[in-house]
């Protein structure tokens, strides 16, 4: 059996609060199959994704040359096709942008845990996985840095999308055929009771959606608990 490796990386706090902005369909799927999917890498519309810094790019060509070690090229494509990513918020507080840029518009909710939650749940997964705060970087000018292994450049993102504030789970998942997967993976069941401590919804939908997603929320796990979104509060 694989063992299972949970990896803090700097600057990642056990207490620190995380969201995922996620629609209604997810949030039923989330709930029905209580298993989390992680996306393959290349699957990302950013196209920086798993980007090597010029610098590094210009120092794997010479070890290449040099000692017959493995190309850049090569190199750049087992970040994005070897590992698999689960991304979420990282704050105490709501991102109204975040609310604004999910794909359920209005009809979005955020689950909300926690990192030590999490690594709780994912300490049962029998996987290696690597947790990082995603660093926010001009990548022509980019900070002192480290590489030990594949993950690691995936810890970096366009200064651009600064925004989302965002703190990535990586599986890393070597295949003979990286087409099978594609699609993604998904992660072993866990225990969302012990996982999640809430569902927020969306501060501007409908009293109607408000009322869907408690439904649905008190069929699939009842003692979970849902809020309306704390920016839906006006001030008295």
């Amino acid at each position: 059996m694989q063992s299972s490796s949970v990896h803090l990386h700097p600057q990642v706090s056990l207490d620190a609060t995380l969201r995922r902005y996620i629609s209604l369909p997810k949030l039923i799927n989330l709930l029905s199959s209580r298993r989390f999917h992680f996306a393959r890498a290349d699957s990302f519309t950013d196209p920086l994704e798993g980007a090597l810094f010029p610098a590094l790019r210009a120092l794997i060509t010479k070890a290449a040359s040099e000692h017959e070690a493995e190309s850049a090229d090569s190199y750049y494509r087992k970040v994005r096709v070897n590992n698999f990513v689960l991304c979420w918020t990282c704050s105490e507080h709501e991102n109204m942008a975040l609310w604004s840029h999910a794909a359920g518009g209005n009809e979005t909710v955020s689950v909300v845990t926690t990192v030590e939650r999490f690594c709780r749940a994912a300490a049962e997964w029998n996987q290696d996985v690597h947790i990082y705060k995603v660093n926010y970087i001009d990548y022509d000018s980019p900070p002192d840095y480290a590489i030990f292994n594949y993950s690691d450049l995936l810890q970096f993102k366009h200064r651009a999308y600064t925004f989302e504030s965002e703190l990535r789970f990586i599986v890393p998942h070597a295949t003979t055929d990286p087409s099978l997967e594609r699609a993604g993976i998904l992660m072993p069941e866990v225990d969302l009771l012990q996982l999640l401590e809430r569902v927020e919804v969306h501060p501007l939908s409908s009293p109607l959606f408000e009322a869907a997603v408690r439904s649905v929320c008190a069929t699939l796990l009842p003692s979970l608990s849902v809020v309306r979104s704390a920016l839906a509060t006006h001030p008295v």
